[in-house]
């Protein structure tokens, strides 16, 4: 069967319920953590097996950390194999690149209005995941093509396809598409018989976040 994501001890509980499931290689079982605060967690966190270890770069929340917590916690994770991941919220396209070049970082998630409106701005060599929320099994948020088509400055939205446009002078790609419950980081399972998968929409596949465990992730 397909690997199951274990328990990691030593992290709170709003880290350990905003666990990430992605689609890898051959079948397999990619794993995210998020909410990490200290290059020790985030050490441990991979040593675990995490593939994906995220953490709060925007401010005012309980587990945002400064840049140069960030830096070591990017340095740290990188040590150990896996990819650090910066979690924005409210920042613009300049905002993120600016904090990404000064803490090394290469991931970012785009998690806010803001943030994902800002994706035709970020550069390429930039991976992204898109979190998007559902409600009632549908998605509640624009996807990159959808907001293509919202943005009037675009031509023609089929161009999100392509990591760089020079037609639409932005770019509309990204990696992963990480699907969450309109409550971030909470412990409610998806409406699966009613949930439709976004194919078609990132390079790499789809990510479904909160309330993995052992009994429910096949």
């Amino acid at each position: 069967g397909s690997p199951v994501a274990s328990g990691v001890r030593g992290l709170g509980r709003a880290t350990l319920r905003t666990r990430a499931f992605a689609a890898g290689v051959e079948g397999t079982t990619l794993v995210k953590v998020c909410g990490v605060m200290t290059k020790e967690d985030a050490a441990m966190v991979g040593e675990k097996g995490a593939d994906f270890i995220g953490f709060i770069v925007s401010g005012g929340y309980k587990r945002s950390i400064g840049l140069e917590e960030a830096r070591e916690i990017v340095s740290r994770v990188k040590e150990g194999g896996a990819e650090p991941v910066g979690i924005f919220t409210r920042e613009t396209a300049e905002e993120m690149v600016r904090a990404c070049d000064e803490i090394g970082l290469e991931t970012v998630q785009l998690h806010g209005d803001t943030p994902r409106e800002s994706l035709k701005d970020l550069p390429a060599r930039l991976s992204v995941f898109y979190v998007v929320h559902s409600e009632g099994g549908r998605l509640i948020t624009p996807l990159p093509a959808e907001l293509a088509q919202i943005d009037l400055s675009v031509p023609d939205p089929a161009y999100w396809k392509k990591p760089i446009d020079w037609v639409s002078a932005g770019r509309r790609s990204v990696d992963y598409i990480l699907v969450d419950k309109k409550e971030a980081g909470g412990t409610g399972k998806l409406d699966w018989d009613s949930f439709v998968v976004p194919k078609g929409c990132s390079r790499k596949g789809w990510i479904m976040a909160g309330g993995g465990a052992p009994p429910n992730v096949e």
